[in-house]
């Protein structure tokens, strides 16, 4: 299952995701966890500094034992882009 964002909404789907026995979680998000986030984001102080997609990673793996997790610190419009590009390659 793939998260795009791991803010508010896609951190909290990403943890009821592994809860509700997704087996395999891969969050993108290209954003860092900064102290003004932490009051309604899933995320811990100890976390500030961590790409949102590896704090929500661990946050799957901590909570939901087995869970595989795959972050991507990334922007999902780049890694399509990326993704178009190399079949257009392959197509050629």
């Amino acid at each position: 299952m793939a998260i795009v964002g791991c803010g508010a909404i896609g951190s909290s789907i990403a943890l009821m995701a592994a809860r509700a026995g997704a087996k395999k979680i891969q969050p993108y998000d290209n954003a860092v966890v900064k102290p003004g986030i932490l009051v309604r984001q899933q995320f811990d102080r100890h976390q500030i500094g961590y790409g949102k997609a590896q704090a929500t990673s661990l946050n799957v793996k901590h909570a939901i034992l087995g869970t595989e997790t795959v972050h991507h610190h990334s922007d999902i419009r780049t890694v399509l882009s990326q993704q178009r590009e190399a079949s257009d390659v392959v197509g050629s």
